[in-house]
């Protein structure tokens, strides 16, 4: 009678677990994508979908090609000259080869001259651009805290690092981030921190001594010792705009009760690179 119990619980316990996995299976996975994403099918990816999404989101398409729109159609416009051999056949294979790789070499040199080129232009940011576009997204719920802008990894995060960075990257400043190749905005204690090196290592950021010399379209950060802290752009003398937990708002500087450090970062509008 004891081991007809035991086995009577084993199968007691083996139809429940399958009972979780049944149900497991017949949830409904949810996957959020950028709607640019789901046209794929249609258009390609490297063809009239880039097309769509440079239409739809320059900033997003910067993300995802590494590269400028107007740098994307410079690459298109120089490279069209470079002819890639159609219709091979047979012994001609190792002659075509050899002109494809000259072709992608032409075609490597000239994305490294345009890449440099880009680097060393004069910057057209300036401080009004920076203050409006922010201005432009007050009230807007894309950097709530329950959203997922840019991908699920970021629900539930804040994110007023990533509206600072995307502000920026819309107005064509040059952002410091985690990692290169994947969107990776740094967070607001490392706008925080005075001796940062990322901010420091692109060249494109003066430290303002003062919270009194701060200016329209600076970066202020709120450093926390355990936390997150804060960032966001200087609208004015009185006040600084921000993502918050529901939406963009334009509010006045936290006391120093609340945030005793105060760092301020000043974009280097005027030089080479930036």
């Amino acid at each position: 009678m004891a081991l007809q119990h035991v086995d009577q619980i084993h199968l007691n316990m083996h139809q429940y677990l399958q009972g979780i996995r049944r149900h497991r299976r017949r949830q409904r996975r949810l996957l959020w994508q950028q709607p640019w994403v789901s046209r794929r099918k249609q258009f390609g990816l490297y063809d009239q979908l880039l097309v769509e999404l440079i239409q739809e989101d320059q900033s997003s398409f910067g993300n995802f090609m590494k590269m400028p729109v107007e740098m994307y159609d410079e690459i298109l416009q120089r490279s069209s000259s470079i002819g890639f051999p159609n219709n091979i056949h047979g012994s001609d294979i190792g002659y075509h080869s050899i002109d494809m790789n000259l072709s992608f070499q032409l075609l490597v040199v000239i994305v490294i001259q345009l890449h440099l080129s880009y680097q060393t232009k004069g910057s057209d940011v300036t401080a009004s651009k920076i203050v409006n576009k922010a201005r432009s997204f007050i009230d807007s719920t894309d950097w709530s805290k329950s959203g997922c802008k840019h991908g699920s990894r970021f629900c539930g995060t804040w994110k007023c690092n990533l509206f600072v960075y995307d502000v920026l990257k819309s107005v064509g400043a040059k952002v410091p981030t985690r990692r290169w190749w994947i969107y990776s905005p740094i967070g607001a204690n490392e706008w925080g921190n005075p001796n940062s090196g990322v901010i420091k290592n692109t060249g494109c950021y003066t430290l303002i001594p003062s919270f009194y010399q701060k200016r329209s379209g600076d970066i202020i950060a709120f450093p926390q010792p355990s936390g997150s802290g804060h960032v966001g752009i200087v609208s004015s003398s009185n006040e600084y705009i921000s993502a918050k937990r529901v939406k963009v708002e334009k509010s006045g500087y936290p006391n120093t009760a609340s945030y005793p450090t105060r760092t301020i970062w000043r974009y280097k509008y005027n030089k080479n690179g930036c």
